[in-house]
């Protein structure tokens, strides 16, 4: 009776382990995927950031359009004069649209920090003073050199 009596502890002792290990895993599984929650959220908010910059710069030409009186009958909002005051608002609220996933996304405007990590470099953009750039300059290009040569003027 004493070998099946540890054999039972040992069980029990291994399965003890086992869920706590796996307790564990689900534990960091779970913060791994909050944390990939944050970044999808983040992403969504960039793409209707796109899409509302892409809708700001359709309803300003179909503005430019009807103001230009150059509607077309066949296509619904931009048939002639009276589709302006609604073009006009679509505008306005895709502009609206647009400024406040903007500034949540680049600025942090949501009361968080900033969304884009400072490693981008898109965040020094706002917060440094001046940004590291090159300059490229032309040099003489002689077509009788050799490739060697022209390397070595690169070089210099």
């Amino acid at each position: 009776q004493l070998p099946t009596q540890r054999f039972k502890r040992h069980a029990t002792a291994v399965m003890l382990a086992y869920t706590a290990v796996h307790i564990g895993l689900f534990a960091l599984t779970y913060i791994e995927l909050k944390s990939l929650e944050k970044e999808v959220d983040n992403l969504a908010v960039i793409g209707t950031a796109a899409v509302m910059s892409t809708e700001v710069a359709v309803y300003t030409r179909a503005l430019n359009i009807l103001y230009a009186g150059m509607g077309v009958a066949s296509l619904r909002r931009l048939t002639g004069e009276q589709d302006i005051p609604n073009v006009k608002q679509h505008l306005i609220d895709s502009v609206a649209a647009f400024e406040e996933h903007h500034r949540e996304v680049y600025l942090g405007a949501s009361g968080n920090n900033p969304h884009m990590p400072r490693t981008h470099g898109l965040a020094d953009l706002w917060d440094e003073p001046s940004l590291p750039t090159t300059t490229f300059a032309d040099i003489p290009f002689d077509q009788a050199a050799g490739n060697f040569t022209r390397a070595n003027l690169y070089l210099e």
